[in-house]
């Protein structure tokens, strides 16, 4: 990768997407018949991802019109949400696993609503408790997430 591409994106996280999409396509995998053919092919899946993730930084935002109640026109400069990255992931999902250790299944609901993105309140009223104890479980749980992302790693 140039430097103006490693400067961007973590080499990583391509190696982890080529190694994804060969596995998700098994038809591929069966005729490859010799070494050099693997490192060939495996070299052309990364020099692709690399290329389309160039595209999308490069990309201009996407322009939505729209016209509000009144019938003025309003322009949505907002960017299209990309997809999580690979190593993101799994920083995630060890983040996680390290916030849902030795929890009590009660906590573990607590934990399961707030992910499926339920409000407090929403959670207090399905589980039967006051928004101020539901507020209390996730203040203490939150103590022990990793403050950055240097923890994570």
């Amino acid at each position: 990768m140039n430097q103006g591409v490693r400067d961007q994106f973590d080499s990583q996280d391509f190696e982890q997407a080529v190694w994804a999409s060969f596995f998700g396509h098994i038809s591929v995998i069966e005729r490859i018949d010799s070494e050099t053919h693997l490192a060939a092919f495996l070299m052309r899946m990364a020099s692709n991802k690399v290329i389309d993730a160039g595209r999308r930084a490069q990309a201009r935002p996407v322009q939505s019109t729209t016209h509000d109640e009144m019938g003025d026109v309003v322009t949505d400069n907002r960017r299209r949400i990309s997809q999580p990255t690979p190593s993101q992931f799994a920083v995630a999902k060890e983040q996680w696993g390290h916030i849902v250790k030795d929890e009590d299944d009660r906590h573990l609901r607590v934990l399961k609503l707030k992910r499926a993105g339920a409000t407090q309140v929403e959670i207090a009223a399905a589980m039967g408790v006051s928004e101020r104890h539901i507020r209390r479980i996730l203040s203490r749980i939150s103590q022990k997430a990793p403050n950055d992302s240097k923890s994570a790693t």
